[in-house]
């Protein structure tokens, strides 16, 4: 299976927290099992990545250029509303999860449900939750949680059967 991970944020090593280090596991662990994986992110500005990336976007012309990061596809750029199917194009992935943790990743889900691809929102903290002011974008989106509290409180507020959840270390069981 091929998976693409949509991050709104900026990546490792650009930004260091909970979604990036828990996503990298997560792919790391995904393609052990024989997946295949990669990233969506934001680039962050003003370094190394950012600058060899910008050069990459103007010599390909892609909003969004393949690039690497300990082995594994990322592709860094700006306005994921406008990159997003050009990703798809060239990755060709099988499923679409999207990292909560950030407000954007809202409107990511909606983006990546209307592909009619398999689209998992991936449930990183307890405040993505709460910041969900309309629990219908969530309509038609499979989830998945880095812990069984996270499972036990989408499926209370989402009014979902918690046993259709999975924690992220079983994450080989959401098949398209």
């Amino acid at each position: 299976m091929r998976i693409l991970f949509v991050n709104p944020r900026a990546y490792l090593p650009q930004l260091l927290g909970g979604v990036e280090t828990t996503t990298f596991d997560l792919c790391r662990q995904l393609t052990q099992m024989g997946h295949v994986t990669a990233v969506m992110c934001q680039v962050g500005r003003h370094d190394a990545i950012w600058f060899g990336n910008r050069l990459k976007s103007y010599l390909t012309g892609r909003l969004f250029p393949r690039g690497h990061y300990r082995g594994m596809r990322v592709y860094r750029g700006y306005g994921h509303q406008t990159g997003l199917a050009a990703v798809i194009a060239d990755f060709r992935p099988d499923a679409l999860v999207v990292s909560g943790g950030a407000d954007e990743a809202f409107q990511l889900v909606i983006q990546c449900r209307g592909t009619g691809m398999p689209t998992v929102f991936y449930f990183h903290e307890l405040n993505t939750l709460r910041r969900l002011k309309t629990p219908a974008m969530l309509d038609g989106v499979a989830f998945v949680a880095n812990s069984w509290g996270s499972v036990r409180a989408v499926s209370m507020r989402e009014k979902r059967n918690a046993s259709n959840a999975t924690l992220t270390t079983s994450f080989s069981t959401v098949r398209t």
